[in-house]
């Protein structure tokens, strides 16, 4: 039940409002995940995508993009089209410690990436 109410935050999140736009998604969605397959991100993204993509009425593919503690794929995102079609399921330390720990990134993420959703807290 509680995996049900985060799917729906997080696909009304996605939807957002519009003028005289097509329904999003109106094709398949891209979710980045910058860790290995297997790891806590990825295992969480592929019990929750197939339940997203069912609500969407779209596939979502998810894509392992590994390297730089998550920066690798994190710079993918940021340098994605910004239309909703690329998402980043990622940890926190992505954002908030690397930019302190590397110091030269493709991107910043404070600026060029936008939190969309809290899915889980595997603390």
């Amino acid at each position: 039940m509680r995996s049900r109410a985060l799917l729906l935050v997080l696909a009304l999140a996605c939807a957002g409002g519009g003028q005289a736009q097509d329904q999003y998604p109106a094709r398949f969605v891209r979710l980045i995940v910058p860790f290995p397959a297997a790891t806590s991100p990825d295992i969480v993204m592929r019990i929750v995508a197939p339940q997203l993509g069912q609500i969407w009425g779209q596939q979502l593919i998810i894509e392992n993009r590994v390297g730089a503690a998550g920066n690798i794929g994190a710079g993918v995102v940021a340098g994605a089209a910004p239309d909703g079609y690329t998402l980043l399921y990622t940890v926190n330390s992505v954002i908030c410690a690397n930019p302190h720990l590397y110091s030269k990134m493709s991107f910043d993420p404070l600026k060029s990436l936008v939190p969309v959703t809290l899915v889980t807290n595997l603390g």
